[in-house]
């Protein structure tokens, strides 16, 4: 796996609530172990063990490299469908509203199609239109076409190139 790319999936993981602080350090720690020159920015990572998750995004955001933002996006929403596929858990899908900030603005297809179909969800919540469970239904449909994506995020696999 790209280094920029697992980065990037970690970073915006974690500013969208996905991932933990913990999580990434326990990513960072792992992968600084496997490889036999790590780059100063992942030690950098590693150090920011007890700082505000903001801290730890900006310090991914300075590993090298390039990727494409809404691949990024697309890979977070194939875990989040993966996630709920499993656990069924819908208490925490508000967080894919931050989700929002990381679509690039030629994506406003994208942006606008999970925009909508959270807002049924927040308007079915507040009883002001629709139910819950159709909802509910509309985040899972949105979410299945990202599946497969979630293949581009394997923390047991950490090995970069």
């Amino acid at each position: 796996m790209d280094l920029k790319l697992a980065a990037e999936i970690h970073r915006v993981g974690l500013e969208v609530g996905y991932f933990e602080v913990k999580d990434v350090i326990q990513w960072t720690d792992q992968l600084i172990e496997e490889l036999d020159h790590p780059p100063i920015e992942l030690i950098d990572v590693s150090l920011t063990v007890n700082q505000h998750s903001a801290d730890v995004c900006s310090k991914l955001k300075l590993v090298k490299g390039h990727v494409d933002a809404t691949f990024i996006v697309k890979v977070i929403l194939g875990l989040i469908n993966e996630y709920l596929k499993e656990s069924r858990d819908f208490s925490n899908v508000g967080y894919m509203l931050t989700m929002l900030n990381e679509i690039p603005l030629e994506d406003s297809e994208l942006a606008s199609e999970l925009w909508w179909v959270l807002e049924w969800e927040i308007l079915a919540i507040e009883e002001l239109a629709g139910n819950l469970e159709d909802a509910r239904k509309g985040i899972e449909k949105f979410l299945k076409q990202f599946s497969g994506y979630e293949k581009y995020y394997t923390p047991e696999k950490t090995v970069v190139s």
